[in-house]
């Protein structure tokens, strides 16, 4: 879990105004992380000042993610069988995410807690292989992905339409990393 989250880029500053303005996320209303890993996405739905509540499978990215952010209502399980209430959440982000249960069941579920009208957010960083040493990255971590799903092919995208939910909407943000990578 550790080298997880050095190994992960942050999130633009943007993306915090782009969840209170697109998901509506803002103090008085409730956000679900699914799939949230260490919570490295974690801080930026705390800034919209919602409550937020993170679901993860596995225990040890969920405990690295307790430990950081003591706050956070956090429950192991899985996109398939979200341990929430019917119409419990306003909004639900999946980031880095929903490649990995990009299917009907998940699509169900996460229709099931949110509340009416609540929306659902899909988020991935992508690696800007324009780059010369971002594109000898991507090959080497590419070589190594096998069958596990990846955002880039989308095939996440065969999960939509679905009933319930709207026509996919896209919002694009960039960063510019000028320090030295660490």
């Amino acid at each position: 879990a550790d080298i997880y989250v050095r190994g992960r880029p942050d999130y633009p500053p943007q993306v915090t105004q782009w969840l209170a303005d697109t998901l509506a996320l803002a103090p008085g209303k409730t956000v679900l992380e699914l799939g949230a890993g260490t919570g490295k996405f974690t801080p930026r739905l705390i800034q919209t000042g919602a409550r937020v509540i993170v679901v993860e499978p596995v225990q040890a990215m969920l405990d690295k993610l307790t430990a950081t952010y003591p706050g956070v209502e956090a429950h192991q399980g899985t996109a398939q069988a979200i341990p929430l209430p019917d119409a419990s959440v306003d909004g639900v982000v999946c980031a880095q995410a929903f490649h990995w249960f990009a299917h009907h069941a998940a699509l169900a579920e996460i229709h099931r807690v949110l509340k009416p009208g609540g929306r659902l957010g899909l988020i991935w960083n992508l690696r800007d292989a324009r780059v010369p040493w971002v594109a000898e990255l991507d090959a080497r971590v590419n070589q190594w992905e096998g069958d596990a799903p990846r955002f880039y092919t989308g095939a996440w995208r065969a999960a939509f339409p679905f009933d319930g939910f709207g026509p996919l909407q896209a919002q694009t943000f960039s960063q510019l990393h000028t320090g030295p990578v660490e």
